[in-house]
């Protein structure tokens, strides 16, 4: 299944795309600094400093359909 609007698969369900969102954030924190983040509490600081502000900005998915 697609969203027709973006072309892009949906998640079945709220859990897998909680789980999409962050492999994503994984992946921007590793794009940035070339390993994995070590803990949680390094990737929340990361996420929540300027660099990792701009680099979530340009990769906002948009807001669509609620799935259950």
């Amino acid at each position: 299944m697609t969203d027709a609007d973006h072309g892009r698969p949906l998640p079945q369900t709220a859990e897998q795309w909680r789980l999409l969102q962050t492999q994503k954030l994984l992946e921007l924190f590793s794009g940035a600094h070339g390993r994995p983040a070590r803990t949680v509490e390094e990737l929340e600081a990361w996420l929540s400093s300027p660099a990792g502000e701009a680099a979530t900005a340009y990769d906002r998915t948009p807001d669509g359909k609620v799935i259950p």
